[in-house]
Protein backbone atom coordinates (compact mmCIF):
# COMPACT_ATOMS: atom_id res chain seq x y z
CA UNK A 1 0.00 0.00 0.00
CA UNK A 2 1.56 3.52 -1.21
CA UNK A 3 1.50 6.62 1.04
CA UNK A 4 -1.00 7.85 -1.72
CA UNK A 5 -3.45 4.98 -0.91
CA UNK A 6 -3.13 5.95 2.99
CA UNK A 7 -3.96 9.77 2.00
CA UNK A 8 -6.64 8.64 -0.30
CA UNK A 9 -8.29 6.96 2.61
CA UNK A 10 -7.89 8.76 4.94
CA UNK A 11 -9.41 12.11 2.99
CA UNK A 12 -12.47 9.49 1.87
CA UNK A 13 -12.53 8.89 5.90
CA UNK A 14 -12.54 12.48 6.51
CA UNK A 15 -15.40 13.84 4.06
CA UNK A 16 -17.41 10.85 5.20
CA UNK A 17 -17.11 12.35 8.60
CA UNK A 18 -17.74 15.62 8.08
CA UNK A 19 -21.32 14.75 5.64
CA UNK A 20 -22.31 12.69 8.83
CA UNK A 21 -21.75 14.76 11.52
CA UNK A 22 -21.51 17.96 10.11
CA UNK A 23 -24.90 19.15 9.88
CA UNK A 24 -25.62 17.95 13.22
CA UNK A 25 -22.16 20.01 14.53
CA UNK A 26 -23.32 23.47 12.47
CA UNK A 27 -26.85 23.13 13.83
CA UNK A 28 -25.74 23.13 17.27
CA UNK A 29 -23.20 25.64 17.07
CA UNK A 30 -25.93 27.96 15.63
CA UNK A 31 -28.44 27.27 18.39
CA UNK A 32 -25.11 27.83 21.01
CA UNK A 33 -24.20 30.77 19.76
CA UNK A 34 -27.67 31.95 19.68
CA UNK A 35 -28.73 31.09 23.07
CA UNK A 36 -25.30 32.25 24.24
CA UNK A 37 -26.63 35.61 22.58
CA UNK A 38 -29.62 35.99 24.07
CA UNK A 39 -28.21 35.41 27.99
CA UNK A 40 -25.72 37.78 27.50
CA UNK A 41 -28.68 40.40 26.36
CA UNK A 42 -30.57 39.35 29.50
CA UNK A 43 -28.11 38.44 31.69
CA UNK A 44 -29.08 34.69 32.27
CA UNK A 45 -26.42 32.52 33.13
CA UNK A 46 -28.12 28.86 33.73
CA UNK A 47 -26.62 26.49 32.22
CA UNK A 48 -29.43 24.54 31.31
CA UNK A 49 -30.43 26.98 29.08
CA UNK A 50 -27.52 26.58 26.93
CA UNK A 51 -26.99 22.87 26.75
CA UNK A 52 -30.99 21.37 26.82
CA UNK A 53 -31.74 22.91 23.67
CA UNK A 54 -28.51 22.21 21.68
CA UNK A 55 -28.89 18.57 22.87
CA UNK A 56 -32.63 18.74 21.37
CA UNK A 57 -31.66 20.16 18.45
CA UNK A 58 -28.75 18.03 17.61
CA UNK A 59 -30.54 14.90 18.08
CA UNK A 60 -33.92 16.27 15.80
CA UNK A 61 -31.46 17.03 13.06
CA UNK A 62 -29.57 13.66 13.21
CA UNK A 63 -33.14 11.74 13.09
CA UNK A 64 -34.25 13.95 10.31
CA UNK A 65 -31.39 13.09 8.51
CA UNK A 66 -30.91 9.19 9.59
CA UNK A 67 -31.76 8.18 5.43
CA UNK A 68 -28.89 10.35 4.49
CA UNK A 69 -26.26 9.25 7.05
CA UNK A 70 -27.41 5.78 6.66
CA UNK A 71 -26.70 6.06 2.53
CA UNK A 72 -23.48 8.07 3.01
CA UNK A 73 -22.02 5.73 5.29
CA UNK A 74 -23.06 2.42 3.12
CA UNK A 75 -21.92 4.36 -0.21
CA UNK A 76 -18.46 4.56 2.28
CA UNK A 77 -18.28 0.94 3.85
CA UNK A 78 -19.37 -0.60 -0.23
CA UNK A 79 -16.46 1.65 -1.64
CA UNK A 80 -14.08 0.59 1.06
CA UNK A 81 -14.79 -3.17 0.91
CA UNK A 82 -14.87 -3.12 -2.62
CA UNK A 83 -10.98 -1.45 -3.01
CA UNK A 84 -9.81 -4.23 -0.23
CA UNK A 85 -8.50 -6.29 -3.42
CA UNK A 86 -6.30 -3.51 -4.72
CA UNK A 87 -5.08 -2.60 -1.03
CA UNK A 88 -4.32 -6.52 -0.65
CA UNK A 89 -2.14 -6.62 -3.85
Amino acid sequence: MTSDTVMLLARQALETTLWVCGPALVAGLIVGVTISIFQVATSIQDPNLSTLPRIAIMAGILFLMLPSILNTMMRYTIAIFESIPRFVR
